[in-house]
This record gives structure tokens, C-alpha cells and sequence, in this order.
């Protein structure tokens, strides 16, 4: 049976500020409304249409069969968490930034979703974490991230793999992603790029004190502590870039592989290493 038949509600997020975020929702409604879909706006679509009826992102997961996002990739990583929880897939449009995750041009928007009415849409699974402080858990997509809030001041943390001690490092922060985050912030730290496919951790330190601190591919079923030896009271922990929770001297936080996974719906035309390719402009001179 085609997958698509047995969506009966749709979800729709967007950046509201994005340029042709009322365009993008003009031409969505009318599509899903021919084929007598249910529609669920979030809190951004209907400011973008003069509407009053916009739900949290987190009450569009519960009601919703499919979401789709209109936007880049920090709005689809504010659904993702929601989504991934209950089980719902996300469909991201581009609509003019970088996109990694937001694959699916808006020129392609209704091609992808007839496909994916046939049931011929490639789904990926995307690994997703469990960061945990204390009794405070945070599920997210891209990574977690230990760092200071001040200019010019080192971090100093311990980190511990499966119980086993493996450094203390001084730095400036320390990523801890999944596969999926290794393309955002690890990247620009050095970090190696990993396929989506495969399940694995990866530690990522910013500007390490000593040189010999690399990136490090764990296992995905690893359990990764760290733990806050620097005396400070100015130390994040933040998640997807979104969220933010204070760390105190002596505290440790956990990483796990979460429970919990993403599946993404992806372009038709273009693959994962199409993407990498244009969006990081390799082979271009």
C-alpha cells in the first residue's frame, strides 16, 4: 500500500520570516486540501496568513501523519525532536539556505509528495542522542554541545567512554553528534564528514589546548560522560543550537544513542552525496 494513504493529517512548520514562506504555503494548502488531507499549522504558518488557529509544534506531532517543513534546517530540527518521538516522518523544503536536512527544492515540493503518495520516496533512518543531565533528558538530531558563554576562557572536562576514563581536555568546547550533525557544527570544528547510514558517536573537541586531542568515532551504542572540572558558573550545555542547560563544576552529563529515531523523507532526484557535493562545492574550482 502506498505509504501516503495512510496519512490522513499533515502538519506544516515554517520559518516565518523566510521569503517565499507565504508563496511556499499558497501552493502547499490548496494541493493537500484536493486530496481531502487534514492540516495542522503551526504557530509560524498561520502568522504568515493572518490566521489565529496555530498550534505548538509538539500538538502538531500528536495530531499529525506527515510533517512538513518550509524552511531551513533549524526550523527542521525544532520539529525533529517532536516528530521523532512519535514516530511521525518529516518532509523538509528548502527554501533558500543551506539545507542539509531541508533536501527537497520547493520546485520539487508536489513531485516529492506524489511520490511519496505512491510509495516510492526513499525514507532515511537518522540516529538521534539523549543527552542527560541529571534527571533532565534531551533528545536531538545534530549534537550536543559543552562550551563556554565568555570570550577567551578554556574549558576543562573529563570524558569517560562506556565507564572507561579516556581524556581530560582543554578546550573550547567539546561536540558531541550524531552522523547526521557531522555536516553542521563538527564540520566547522574540524570533524569528519560520516554517512547518515550508519550508527556511530562522534566527539568532536573546539580548539583543543593540546593539538594531539582529534575527532573521535565511537560506536553508536556507546555512553559517553563528561564531566565539568573547570570552576566557572558561565558553562552550556546546548542542544541542536536551540536549547541551553547551565553547568556546574563537578557535574557530569550523559550521552546515549536515543531511543527514538528520525525518518526523514528525501529527494527524488538527488542523493546524499549530490547534496554533499553541491552544498559544499566539491570538484568546483
Amino acid at each position: 500500500m502506498p505509504l501516503f494513504k495512510a496519512v490522513k493529517a499533515v502538519g506544516i512548520t515554517v520559518k516565518p520570516h523566510a521569503e517565499r514562506a507565504e508563496h511556499a504555503l499558497k501552493r502547499l494548502l490548496p494541493w493537500l486540501e484536493a486530496r481531502s488531507m487534514g492540516i495542522c499549522l503551526d504557530t509560524g504558518c498561520a502568522r504568515v496568513l493572518g490566521r489565529s488557529d496555530g498550534l505548538a509544534l509538539e500538538e502538531i506531532a500528536e495530531r499529525s501523519d506527515l510533517i512538513i517543513v518550509l524552511g531551513g534546517d533549524g526550523t527542521l530540527l525544532a520539529a525533529a525532536r517532536h516528530a521523532a518521538v512519535r514516530g511521525v516522518p518529516v518532509l523538509g523544503v528548502n527554501l533558500g539556505s543551506l539545507g542539509f536536512l531541508t533536501e527537497v527544492p520547493l520546485e520539487e515540493m508536489e513531485e516529492t509528495l506524489e511520490a511519496f503518495e505512491r510509495g516510492e520516496c526513499r525514507v532515511s533512518t537518522r540516529m538521534m542522542l539523549e543527552a542527560r543531565v541529571g534527571d533532565t533528558g534531551y533528545v536531538v538530531l545534530n549534537d550536543a554541545v559543552v562550551h563556554k558563554s565568555t570570550l577567551a576562557r578554556i574549558v576543562e572536562f573529563d570524558v569517560r567512554v562506556d565507564g572507561r576514563f579516556m581524556s581530560r581536555f582543554l578546550a573550547d568546547g567539546l561536540i558531541c553528534s550524531t552522523p547526521t550533525g557531522s555536516t553542521a557544527y563538527s564540520l566547522a570544528a574540524g570533524g569528519p564528514i560520516l554517512s547518515p547510514d550508519i550508527a556511530a558517536l562522534l566527539l568532536t573537541p573546539v580548539c583543543p589546548h593540546t593539538l594531539t586531542h582529534r575527532p573521535l568515532v565511537l560506536p553508536g551504542e556507546s555512553r559517553i560522560e563528561v564531566r565539568l572540572m573547570t570552576p566557572r558558573d558561565d558553562v552550556f550545555l546546548t542542544l541542536d543550537g536551540q536549547r541551553g542547560h547551565p553547568l556546574a563544576t563537578g557535574q557530569t552529563f550523559t550521552i546515549t544513542r536515543a531511543a527514538c529515531s528520525l525518518s526523514l523523507v528525501q529527494s527524488v532526484h538527488k542523493s546524499h552525496y549530490d547534496i554533499l557535493r553541491g552544498k559544499l562545492k566539491w570538484g568546483q574550482r
